[in-house]
């Protein structure tokens, strides 16, 4: 197997660009189906989830590149594998969703 490996910056905007996207997504799930930003809740729970993620981020860029890189490539082979993290997507995005629609339906 041979390893790919890719410039400092071009794995820095990797890591940004997934990292902003999976922020703005989840961010998305909550507050559209909220329907507001006041909602407190939610901007308590992305900032547990995202300001320990962006210090994990940094250190690795800075001390472990090779394993963040081997992080961003996020490739299954196996058929069954792939099954199992599209359905545990799906349950992830649920455990988003419903927080959201109980606010605003109460």
């Amino acid at each position: 197997m041979t390893e790919h490996k890719i410039s400092r910056e071009k794995l820095i905007r990797l890591t940004l660009s997934r990292y902003l996207m999976a922020l703005l997504f989840l961010g998305a799930l909550f507050f559209l189906t909220a329907g507001t930003f006041d909602y407190w809740e939610a901007w308590l729970y992305l900032g547990i989830i995202f300001v320990p993620m962006l210090f994990v981020m940094i250190y690795l860029i800075r001390y472990n590149p090779e394993l963040l890189e081997r992080r961003m490539r996020m490739r299954e082979r196996q058929g069954e594998q792939r099954l199992i993290i599209k359905v545990a997507i799906f349950v992830m995005a649920l455990a988003f969703v419903l927080p959201g629609l109980d606010r605003r339906f109460g």
